[in-house]
């Protein structure tokens, strides 16, 4: 392990805690990984350009998902694994430690969420008389 996939992972984690404003921490996590796993296929796509005597200004002689597939080191594929084990464990962690709210109607014993059993027909719960 070497200093980038730390950089990495600290910059992943950020990422993740700053979308967690607009939506979950899975969702944030996988964000955050799909952005270092773009970045990783760019770069080899380059590699492999440079490789077959590409330069700048020019189409890139790489094929449609070439980039996916070939030139994956193990720097490069830890660039990616870190972190999504970072933002993996960062999604559980806050799963786990968050506050929960009570939910009333999800109570057990309320009649409308009761599970029914194979063959069961469907029937309508019943309204509360106050």
């Amino acid at each position: 392990m070497n200093l980038s996939h730390l950089e990495h992972v600290v910059i992943a984690l950020l990422v993740q805690f700053a979308l967690l404003l607009f939506t979950r921490p899975w969702s944030a996590g996988a964000i955050a990984v799909a952005i270092f796993l773009g970045r990783e296929i760019a770069q080899h796509e380059y590699k492999l350009g440079i490789q077959r005597g590409w330069e700048w200004g020019e189409t890139l002689p790489v094929g449609l998902f070439e980039g996916v597939w070939r030139a994956w080191t193990l720097d490069s594929v830890l660039d990616v694994l870190m972190p999504a084990l970072a933002c993996a464990l960062a999604a559980m962690l806050y799963n786990f430690w968050r506050p929960r709210k009570s939910k009333c109607c999800h109570e057990q014993g309320s009649s409308r969420f009761k599970v029914r059993g194979a063959g069961e027909e469907y029937s309508k719960p019943e309204k509360s008389r106050r």
